[in-house]
């Protein structure tokens, strides 16, 4: 299992797109924070894959554009509560598929329901 918040590498002049689904009965959030700055995908209270959203309501994915700088990022991956406080996730170690120059992470977490580890599936796609 990985850590929660989970942090990764950002290379220098390396671009990297991230898109999320959620799959629970619980509302379902990750928090993506770099340079400061942070973003949160939410969604869930649903058992079909549905994309988790943006705060501007976009589904699609978050982009953290190249910089000719290394960077740290960190992704916090949580479920809300029926009292409506907020309990971290259990993360799996990502699975990383390397195609040409690109590399993808997906990471699987689980609310503690049921066990399926597929509460949010986070897709990151990093391209120089």
């Amino acid at each position: 299992m990985s850590s929660n918040p989970v942090t990764l590498l950002l290379h220098p002049n390396t671009r990297c797109d991230i898109s999320a689904t959620a799959c629970a009965h619980r509302y379902q959030r990750v928090t993506v924070e770099v340079d400061g700055n942070t973003t949160t995908f939410a969604g869930g209270s649903s058992l079909n894959r549905l994309p988790m959203r943006l705060p501007d309501g976009r589904t699609e994915h978050y982009t953290l554009d190249a910089k000719p700088y290394e960077r740290t990022y960190t992704l916090k991956f949580e479920s809300e509560n029926p009292d409506g406080s907020w309990r971290p996730s259990v993360v799996q170690d990502p699975v990383y598929i390397r195609r040409g120059s690109s590399m993808t992470y997906t990471l699987h977490a689980e609310d503690g329901e049921d066990g399926d580890y597929r509460d949010i599936s986070l897709v990151l796609v990093l391209t120089p």
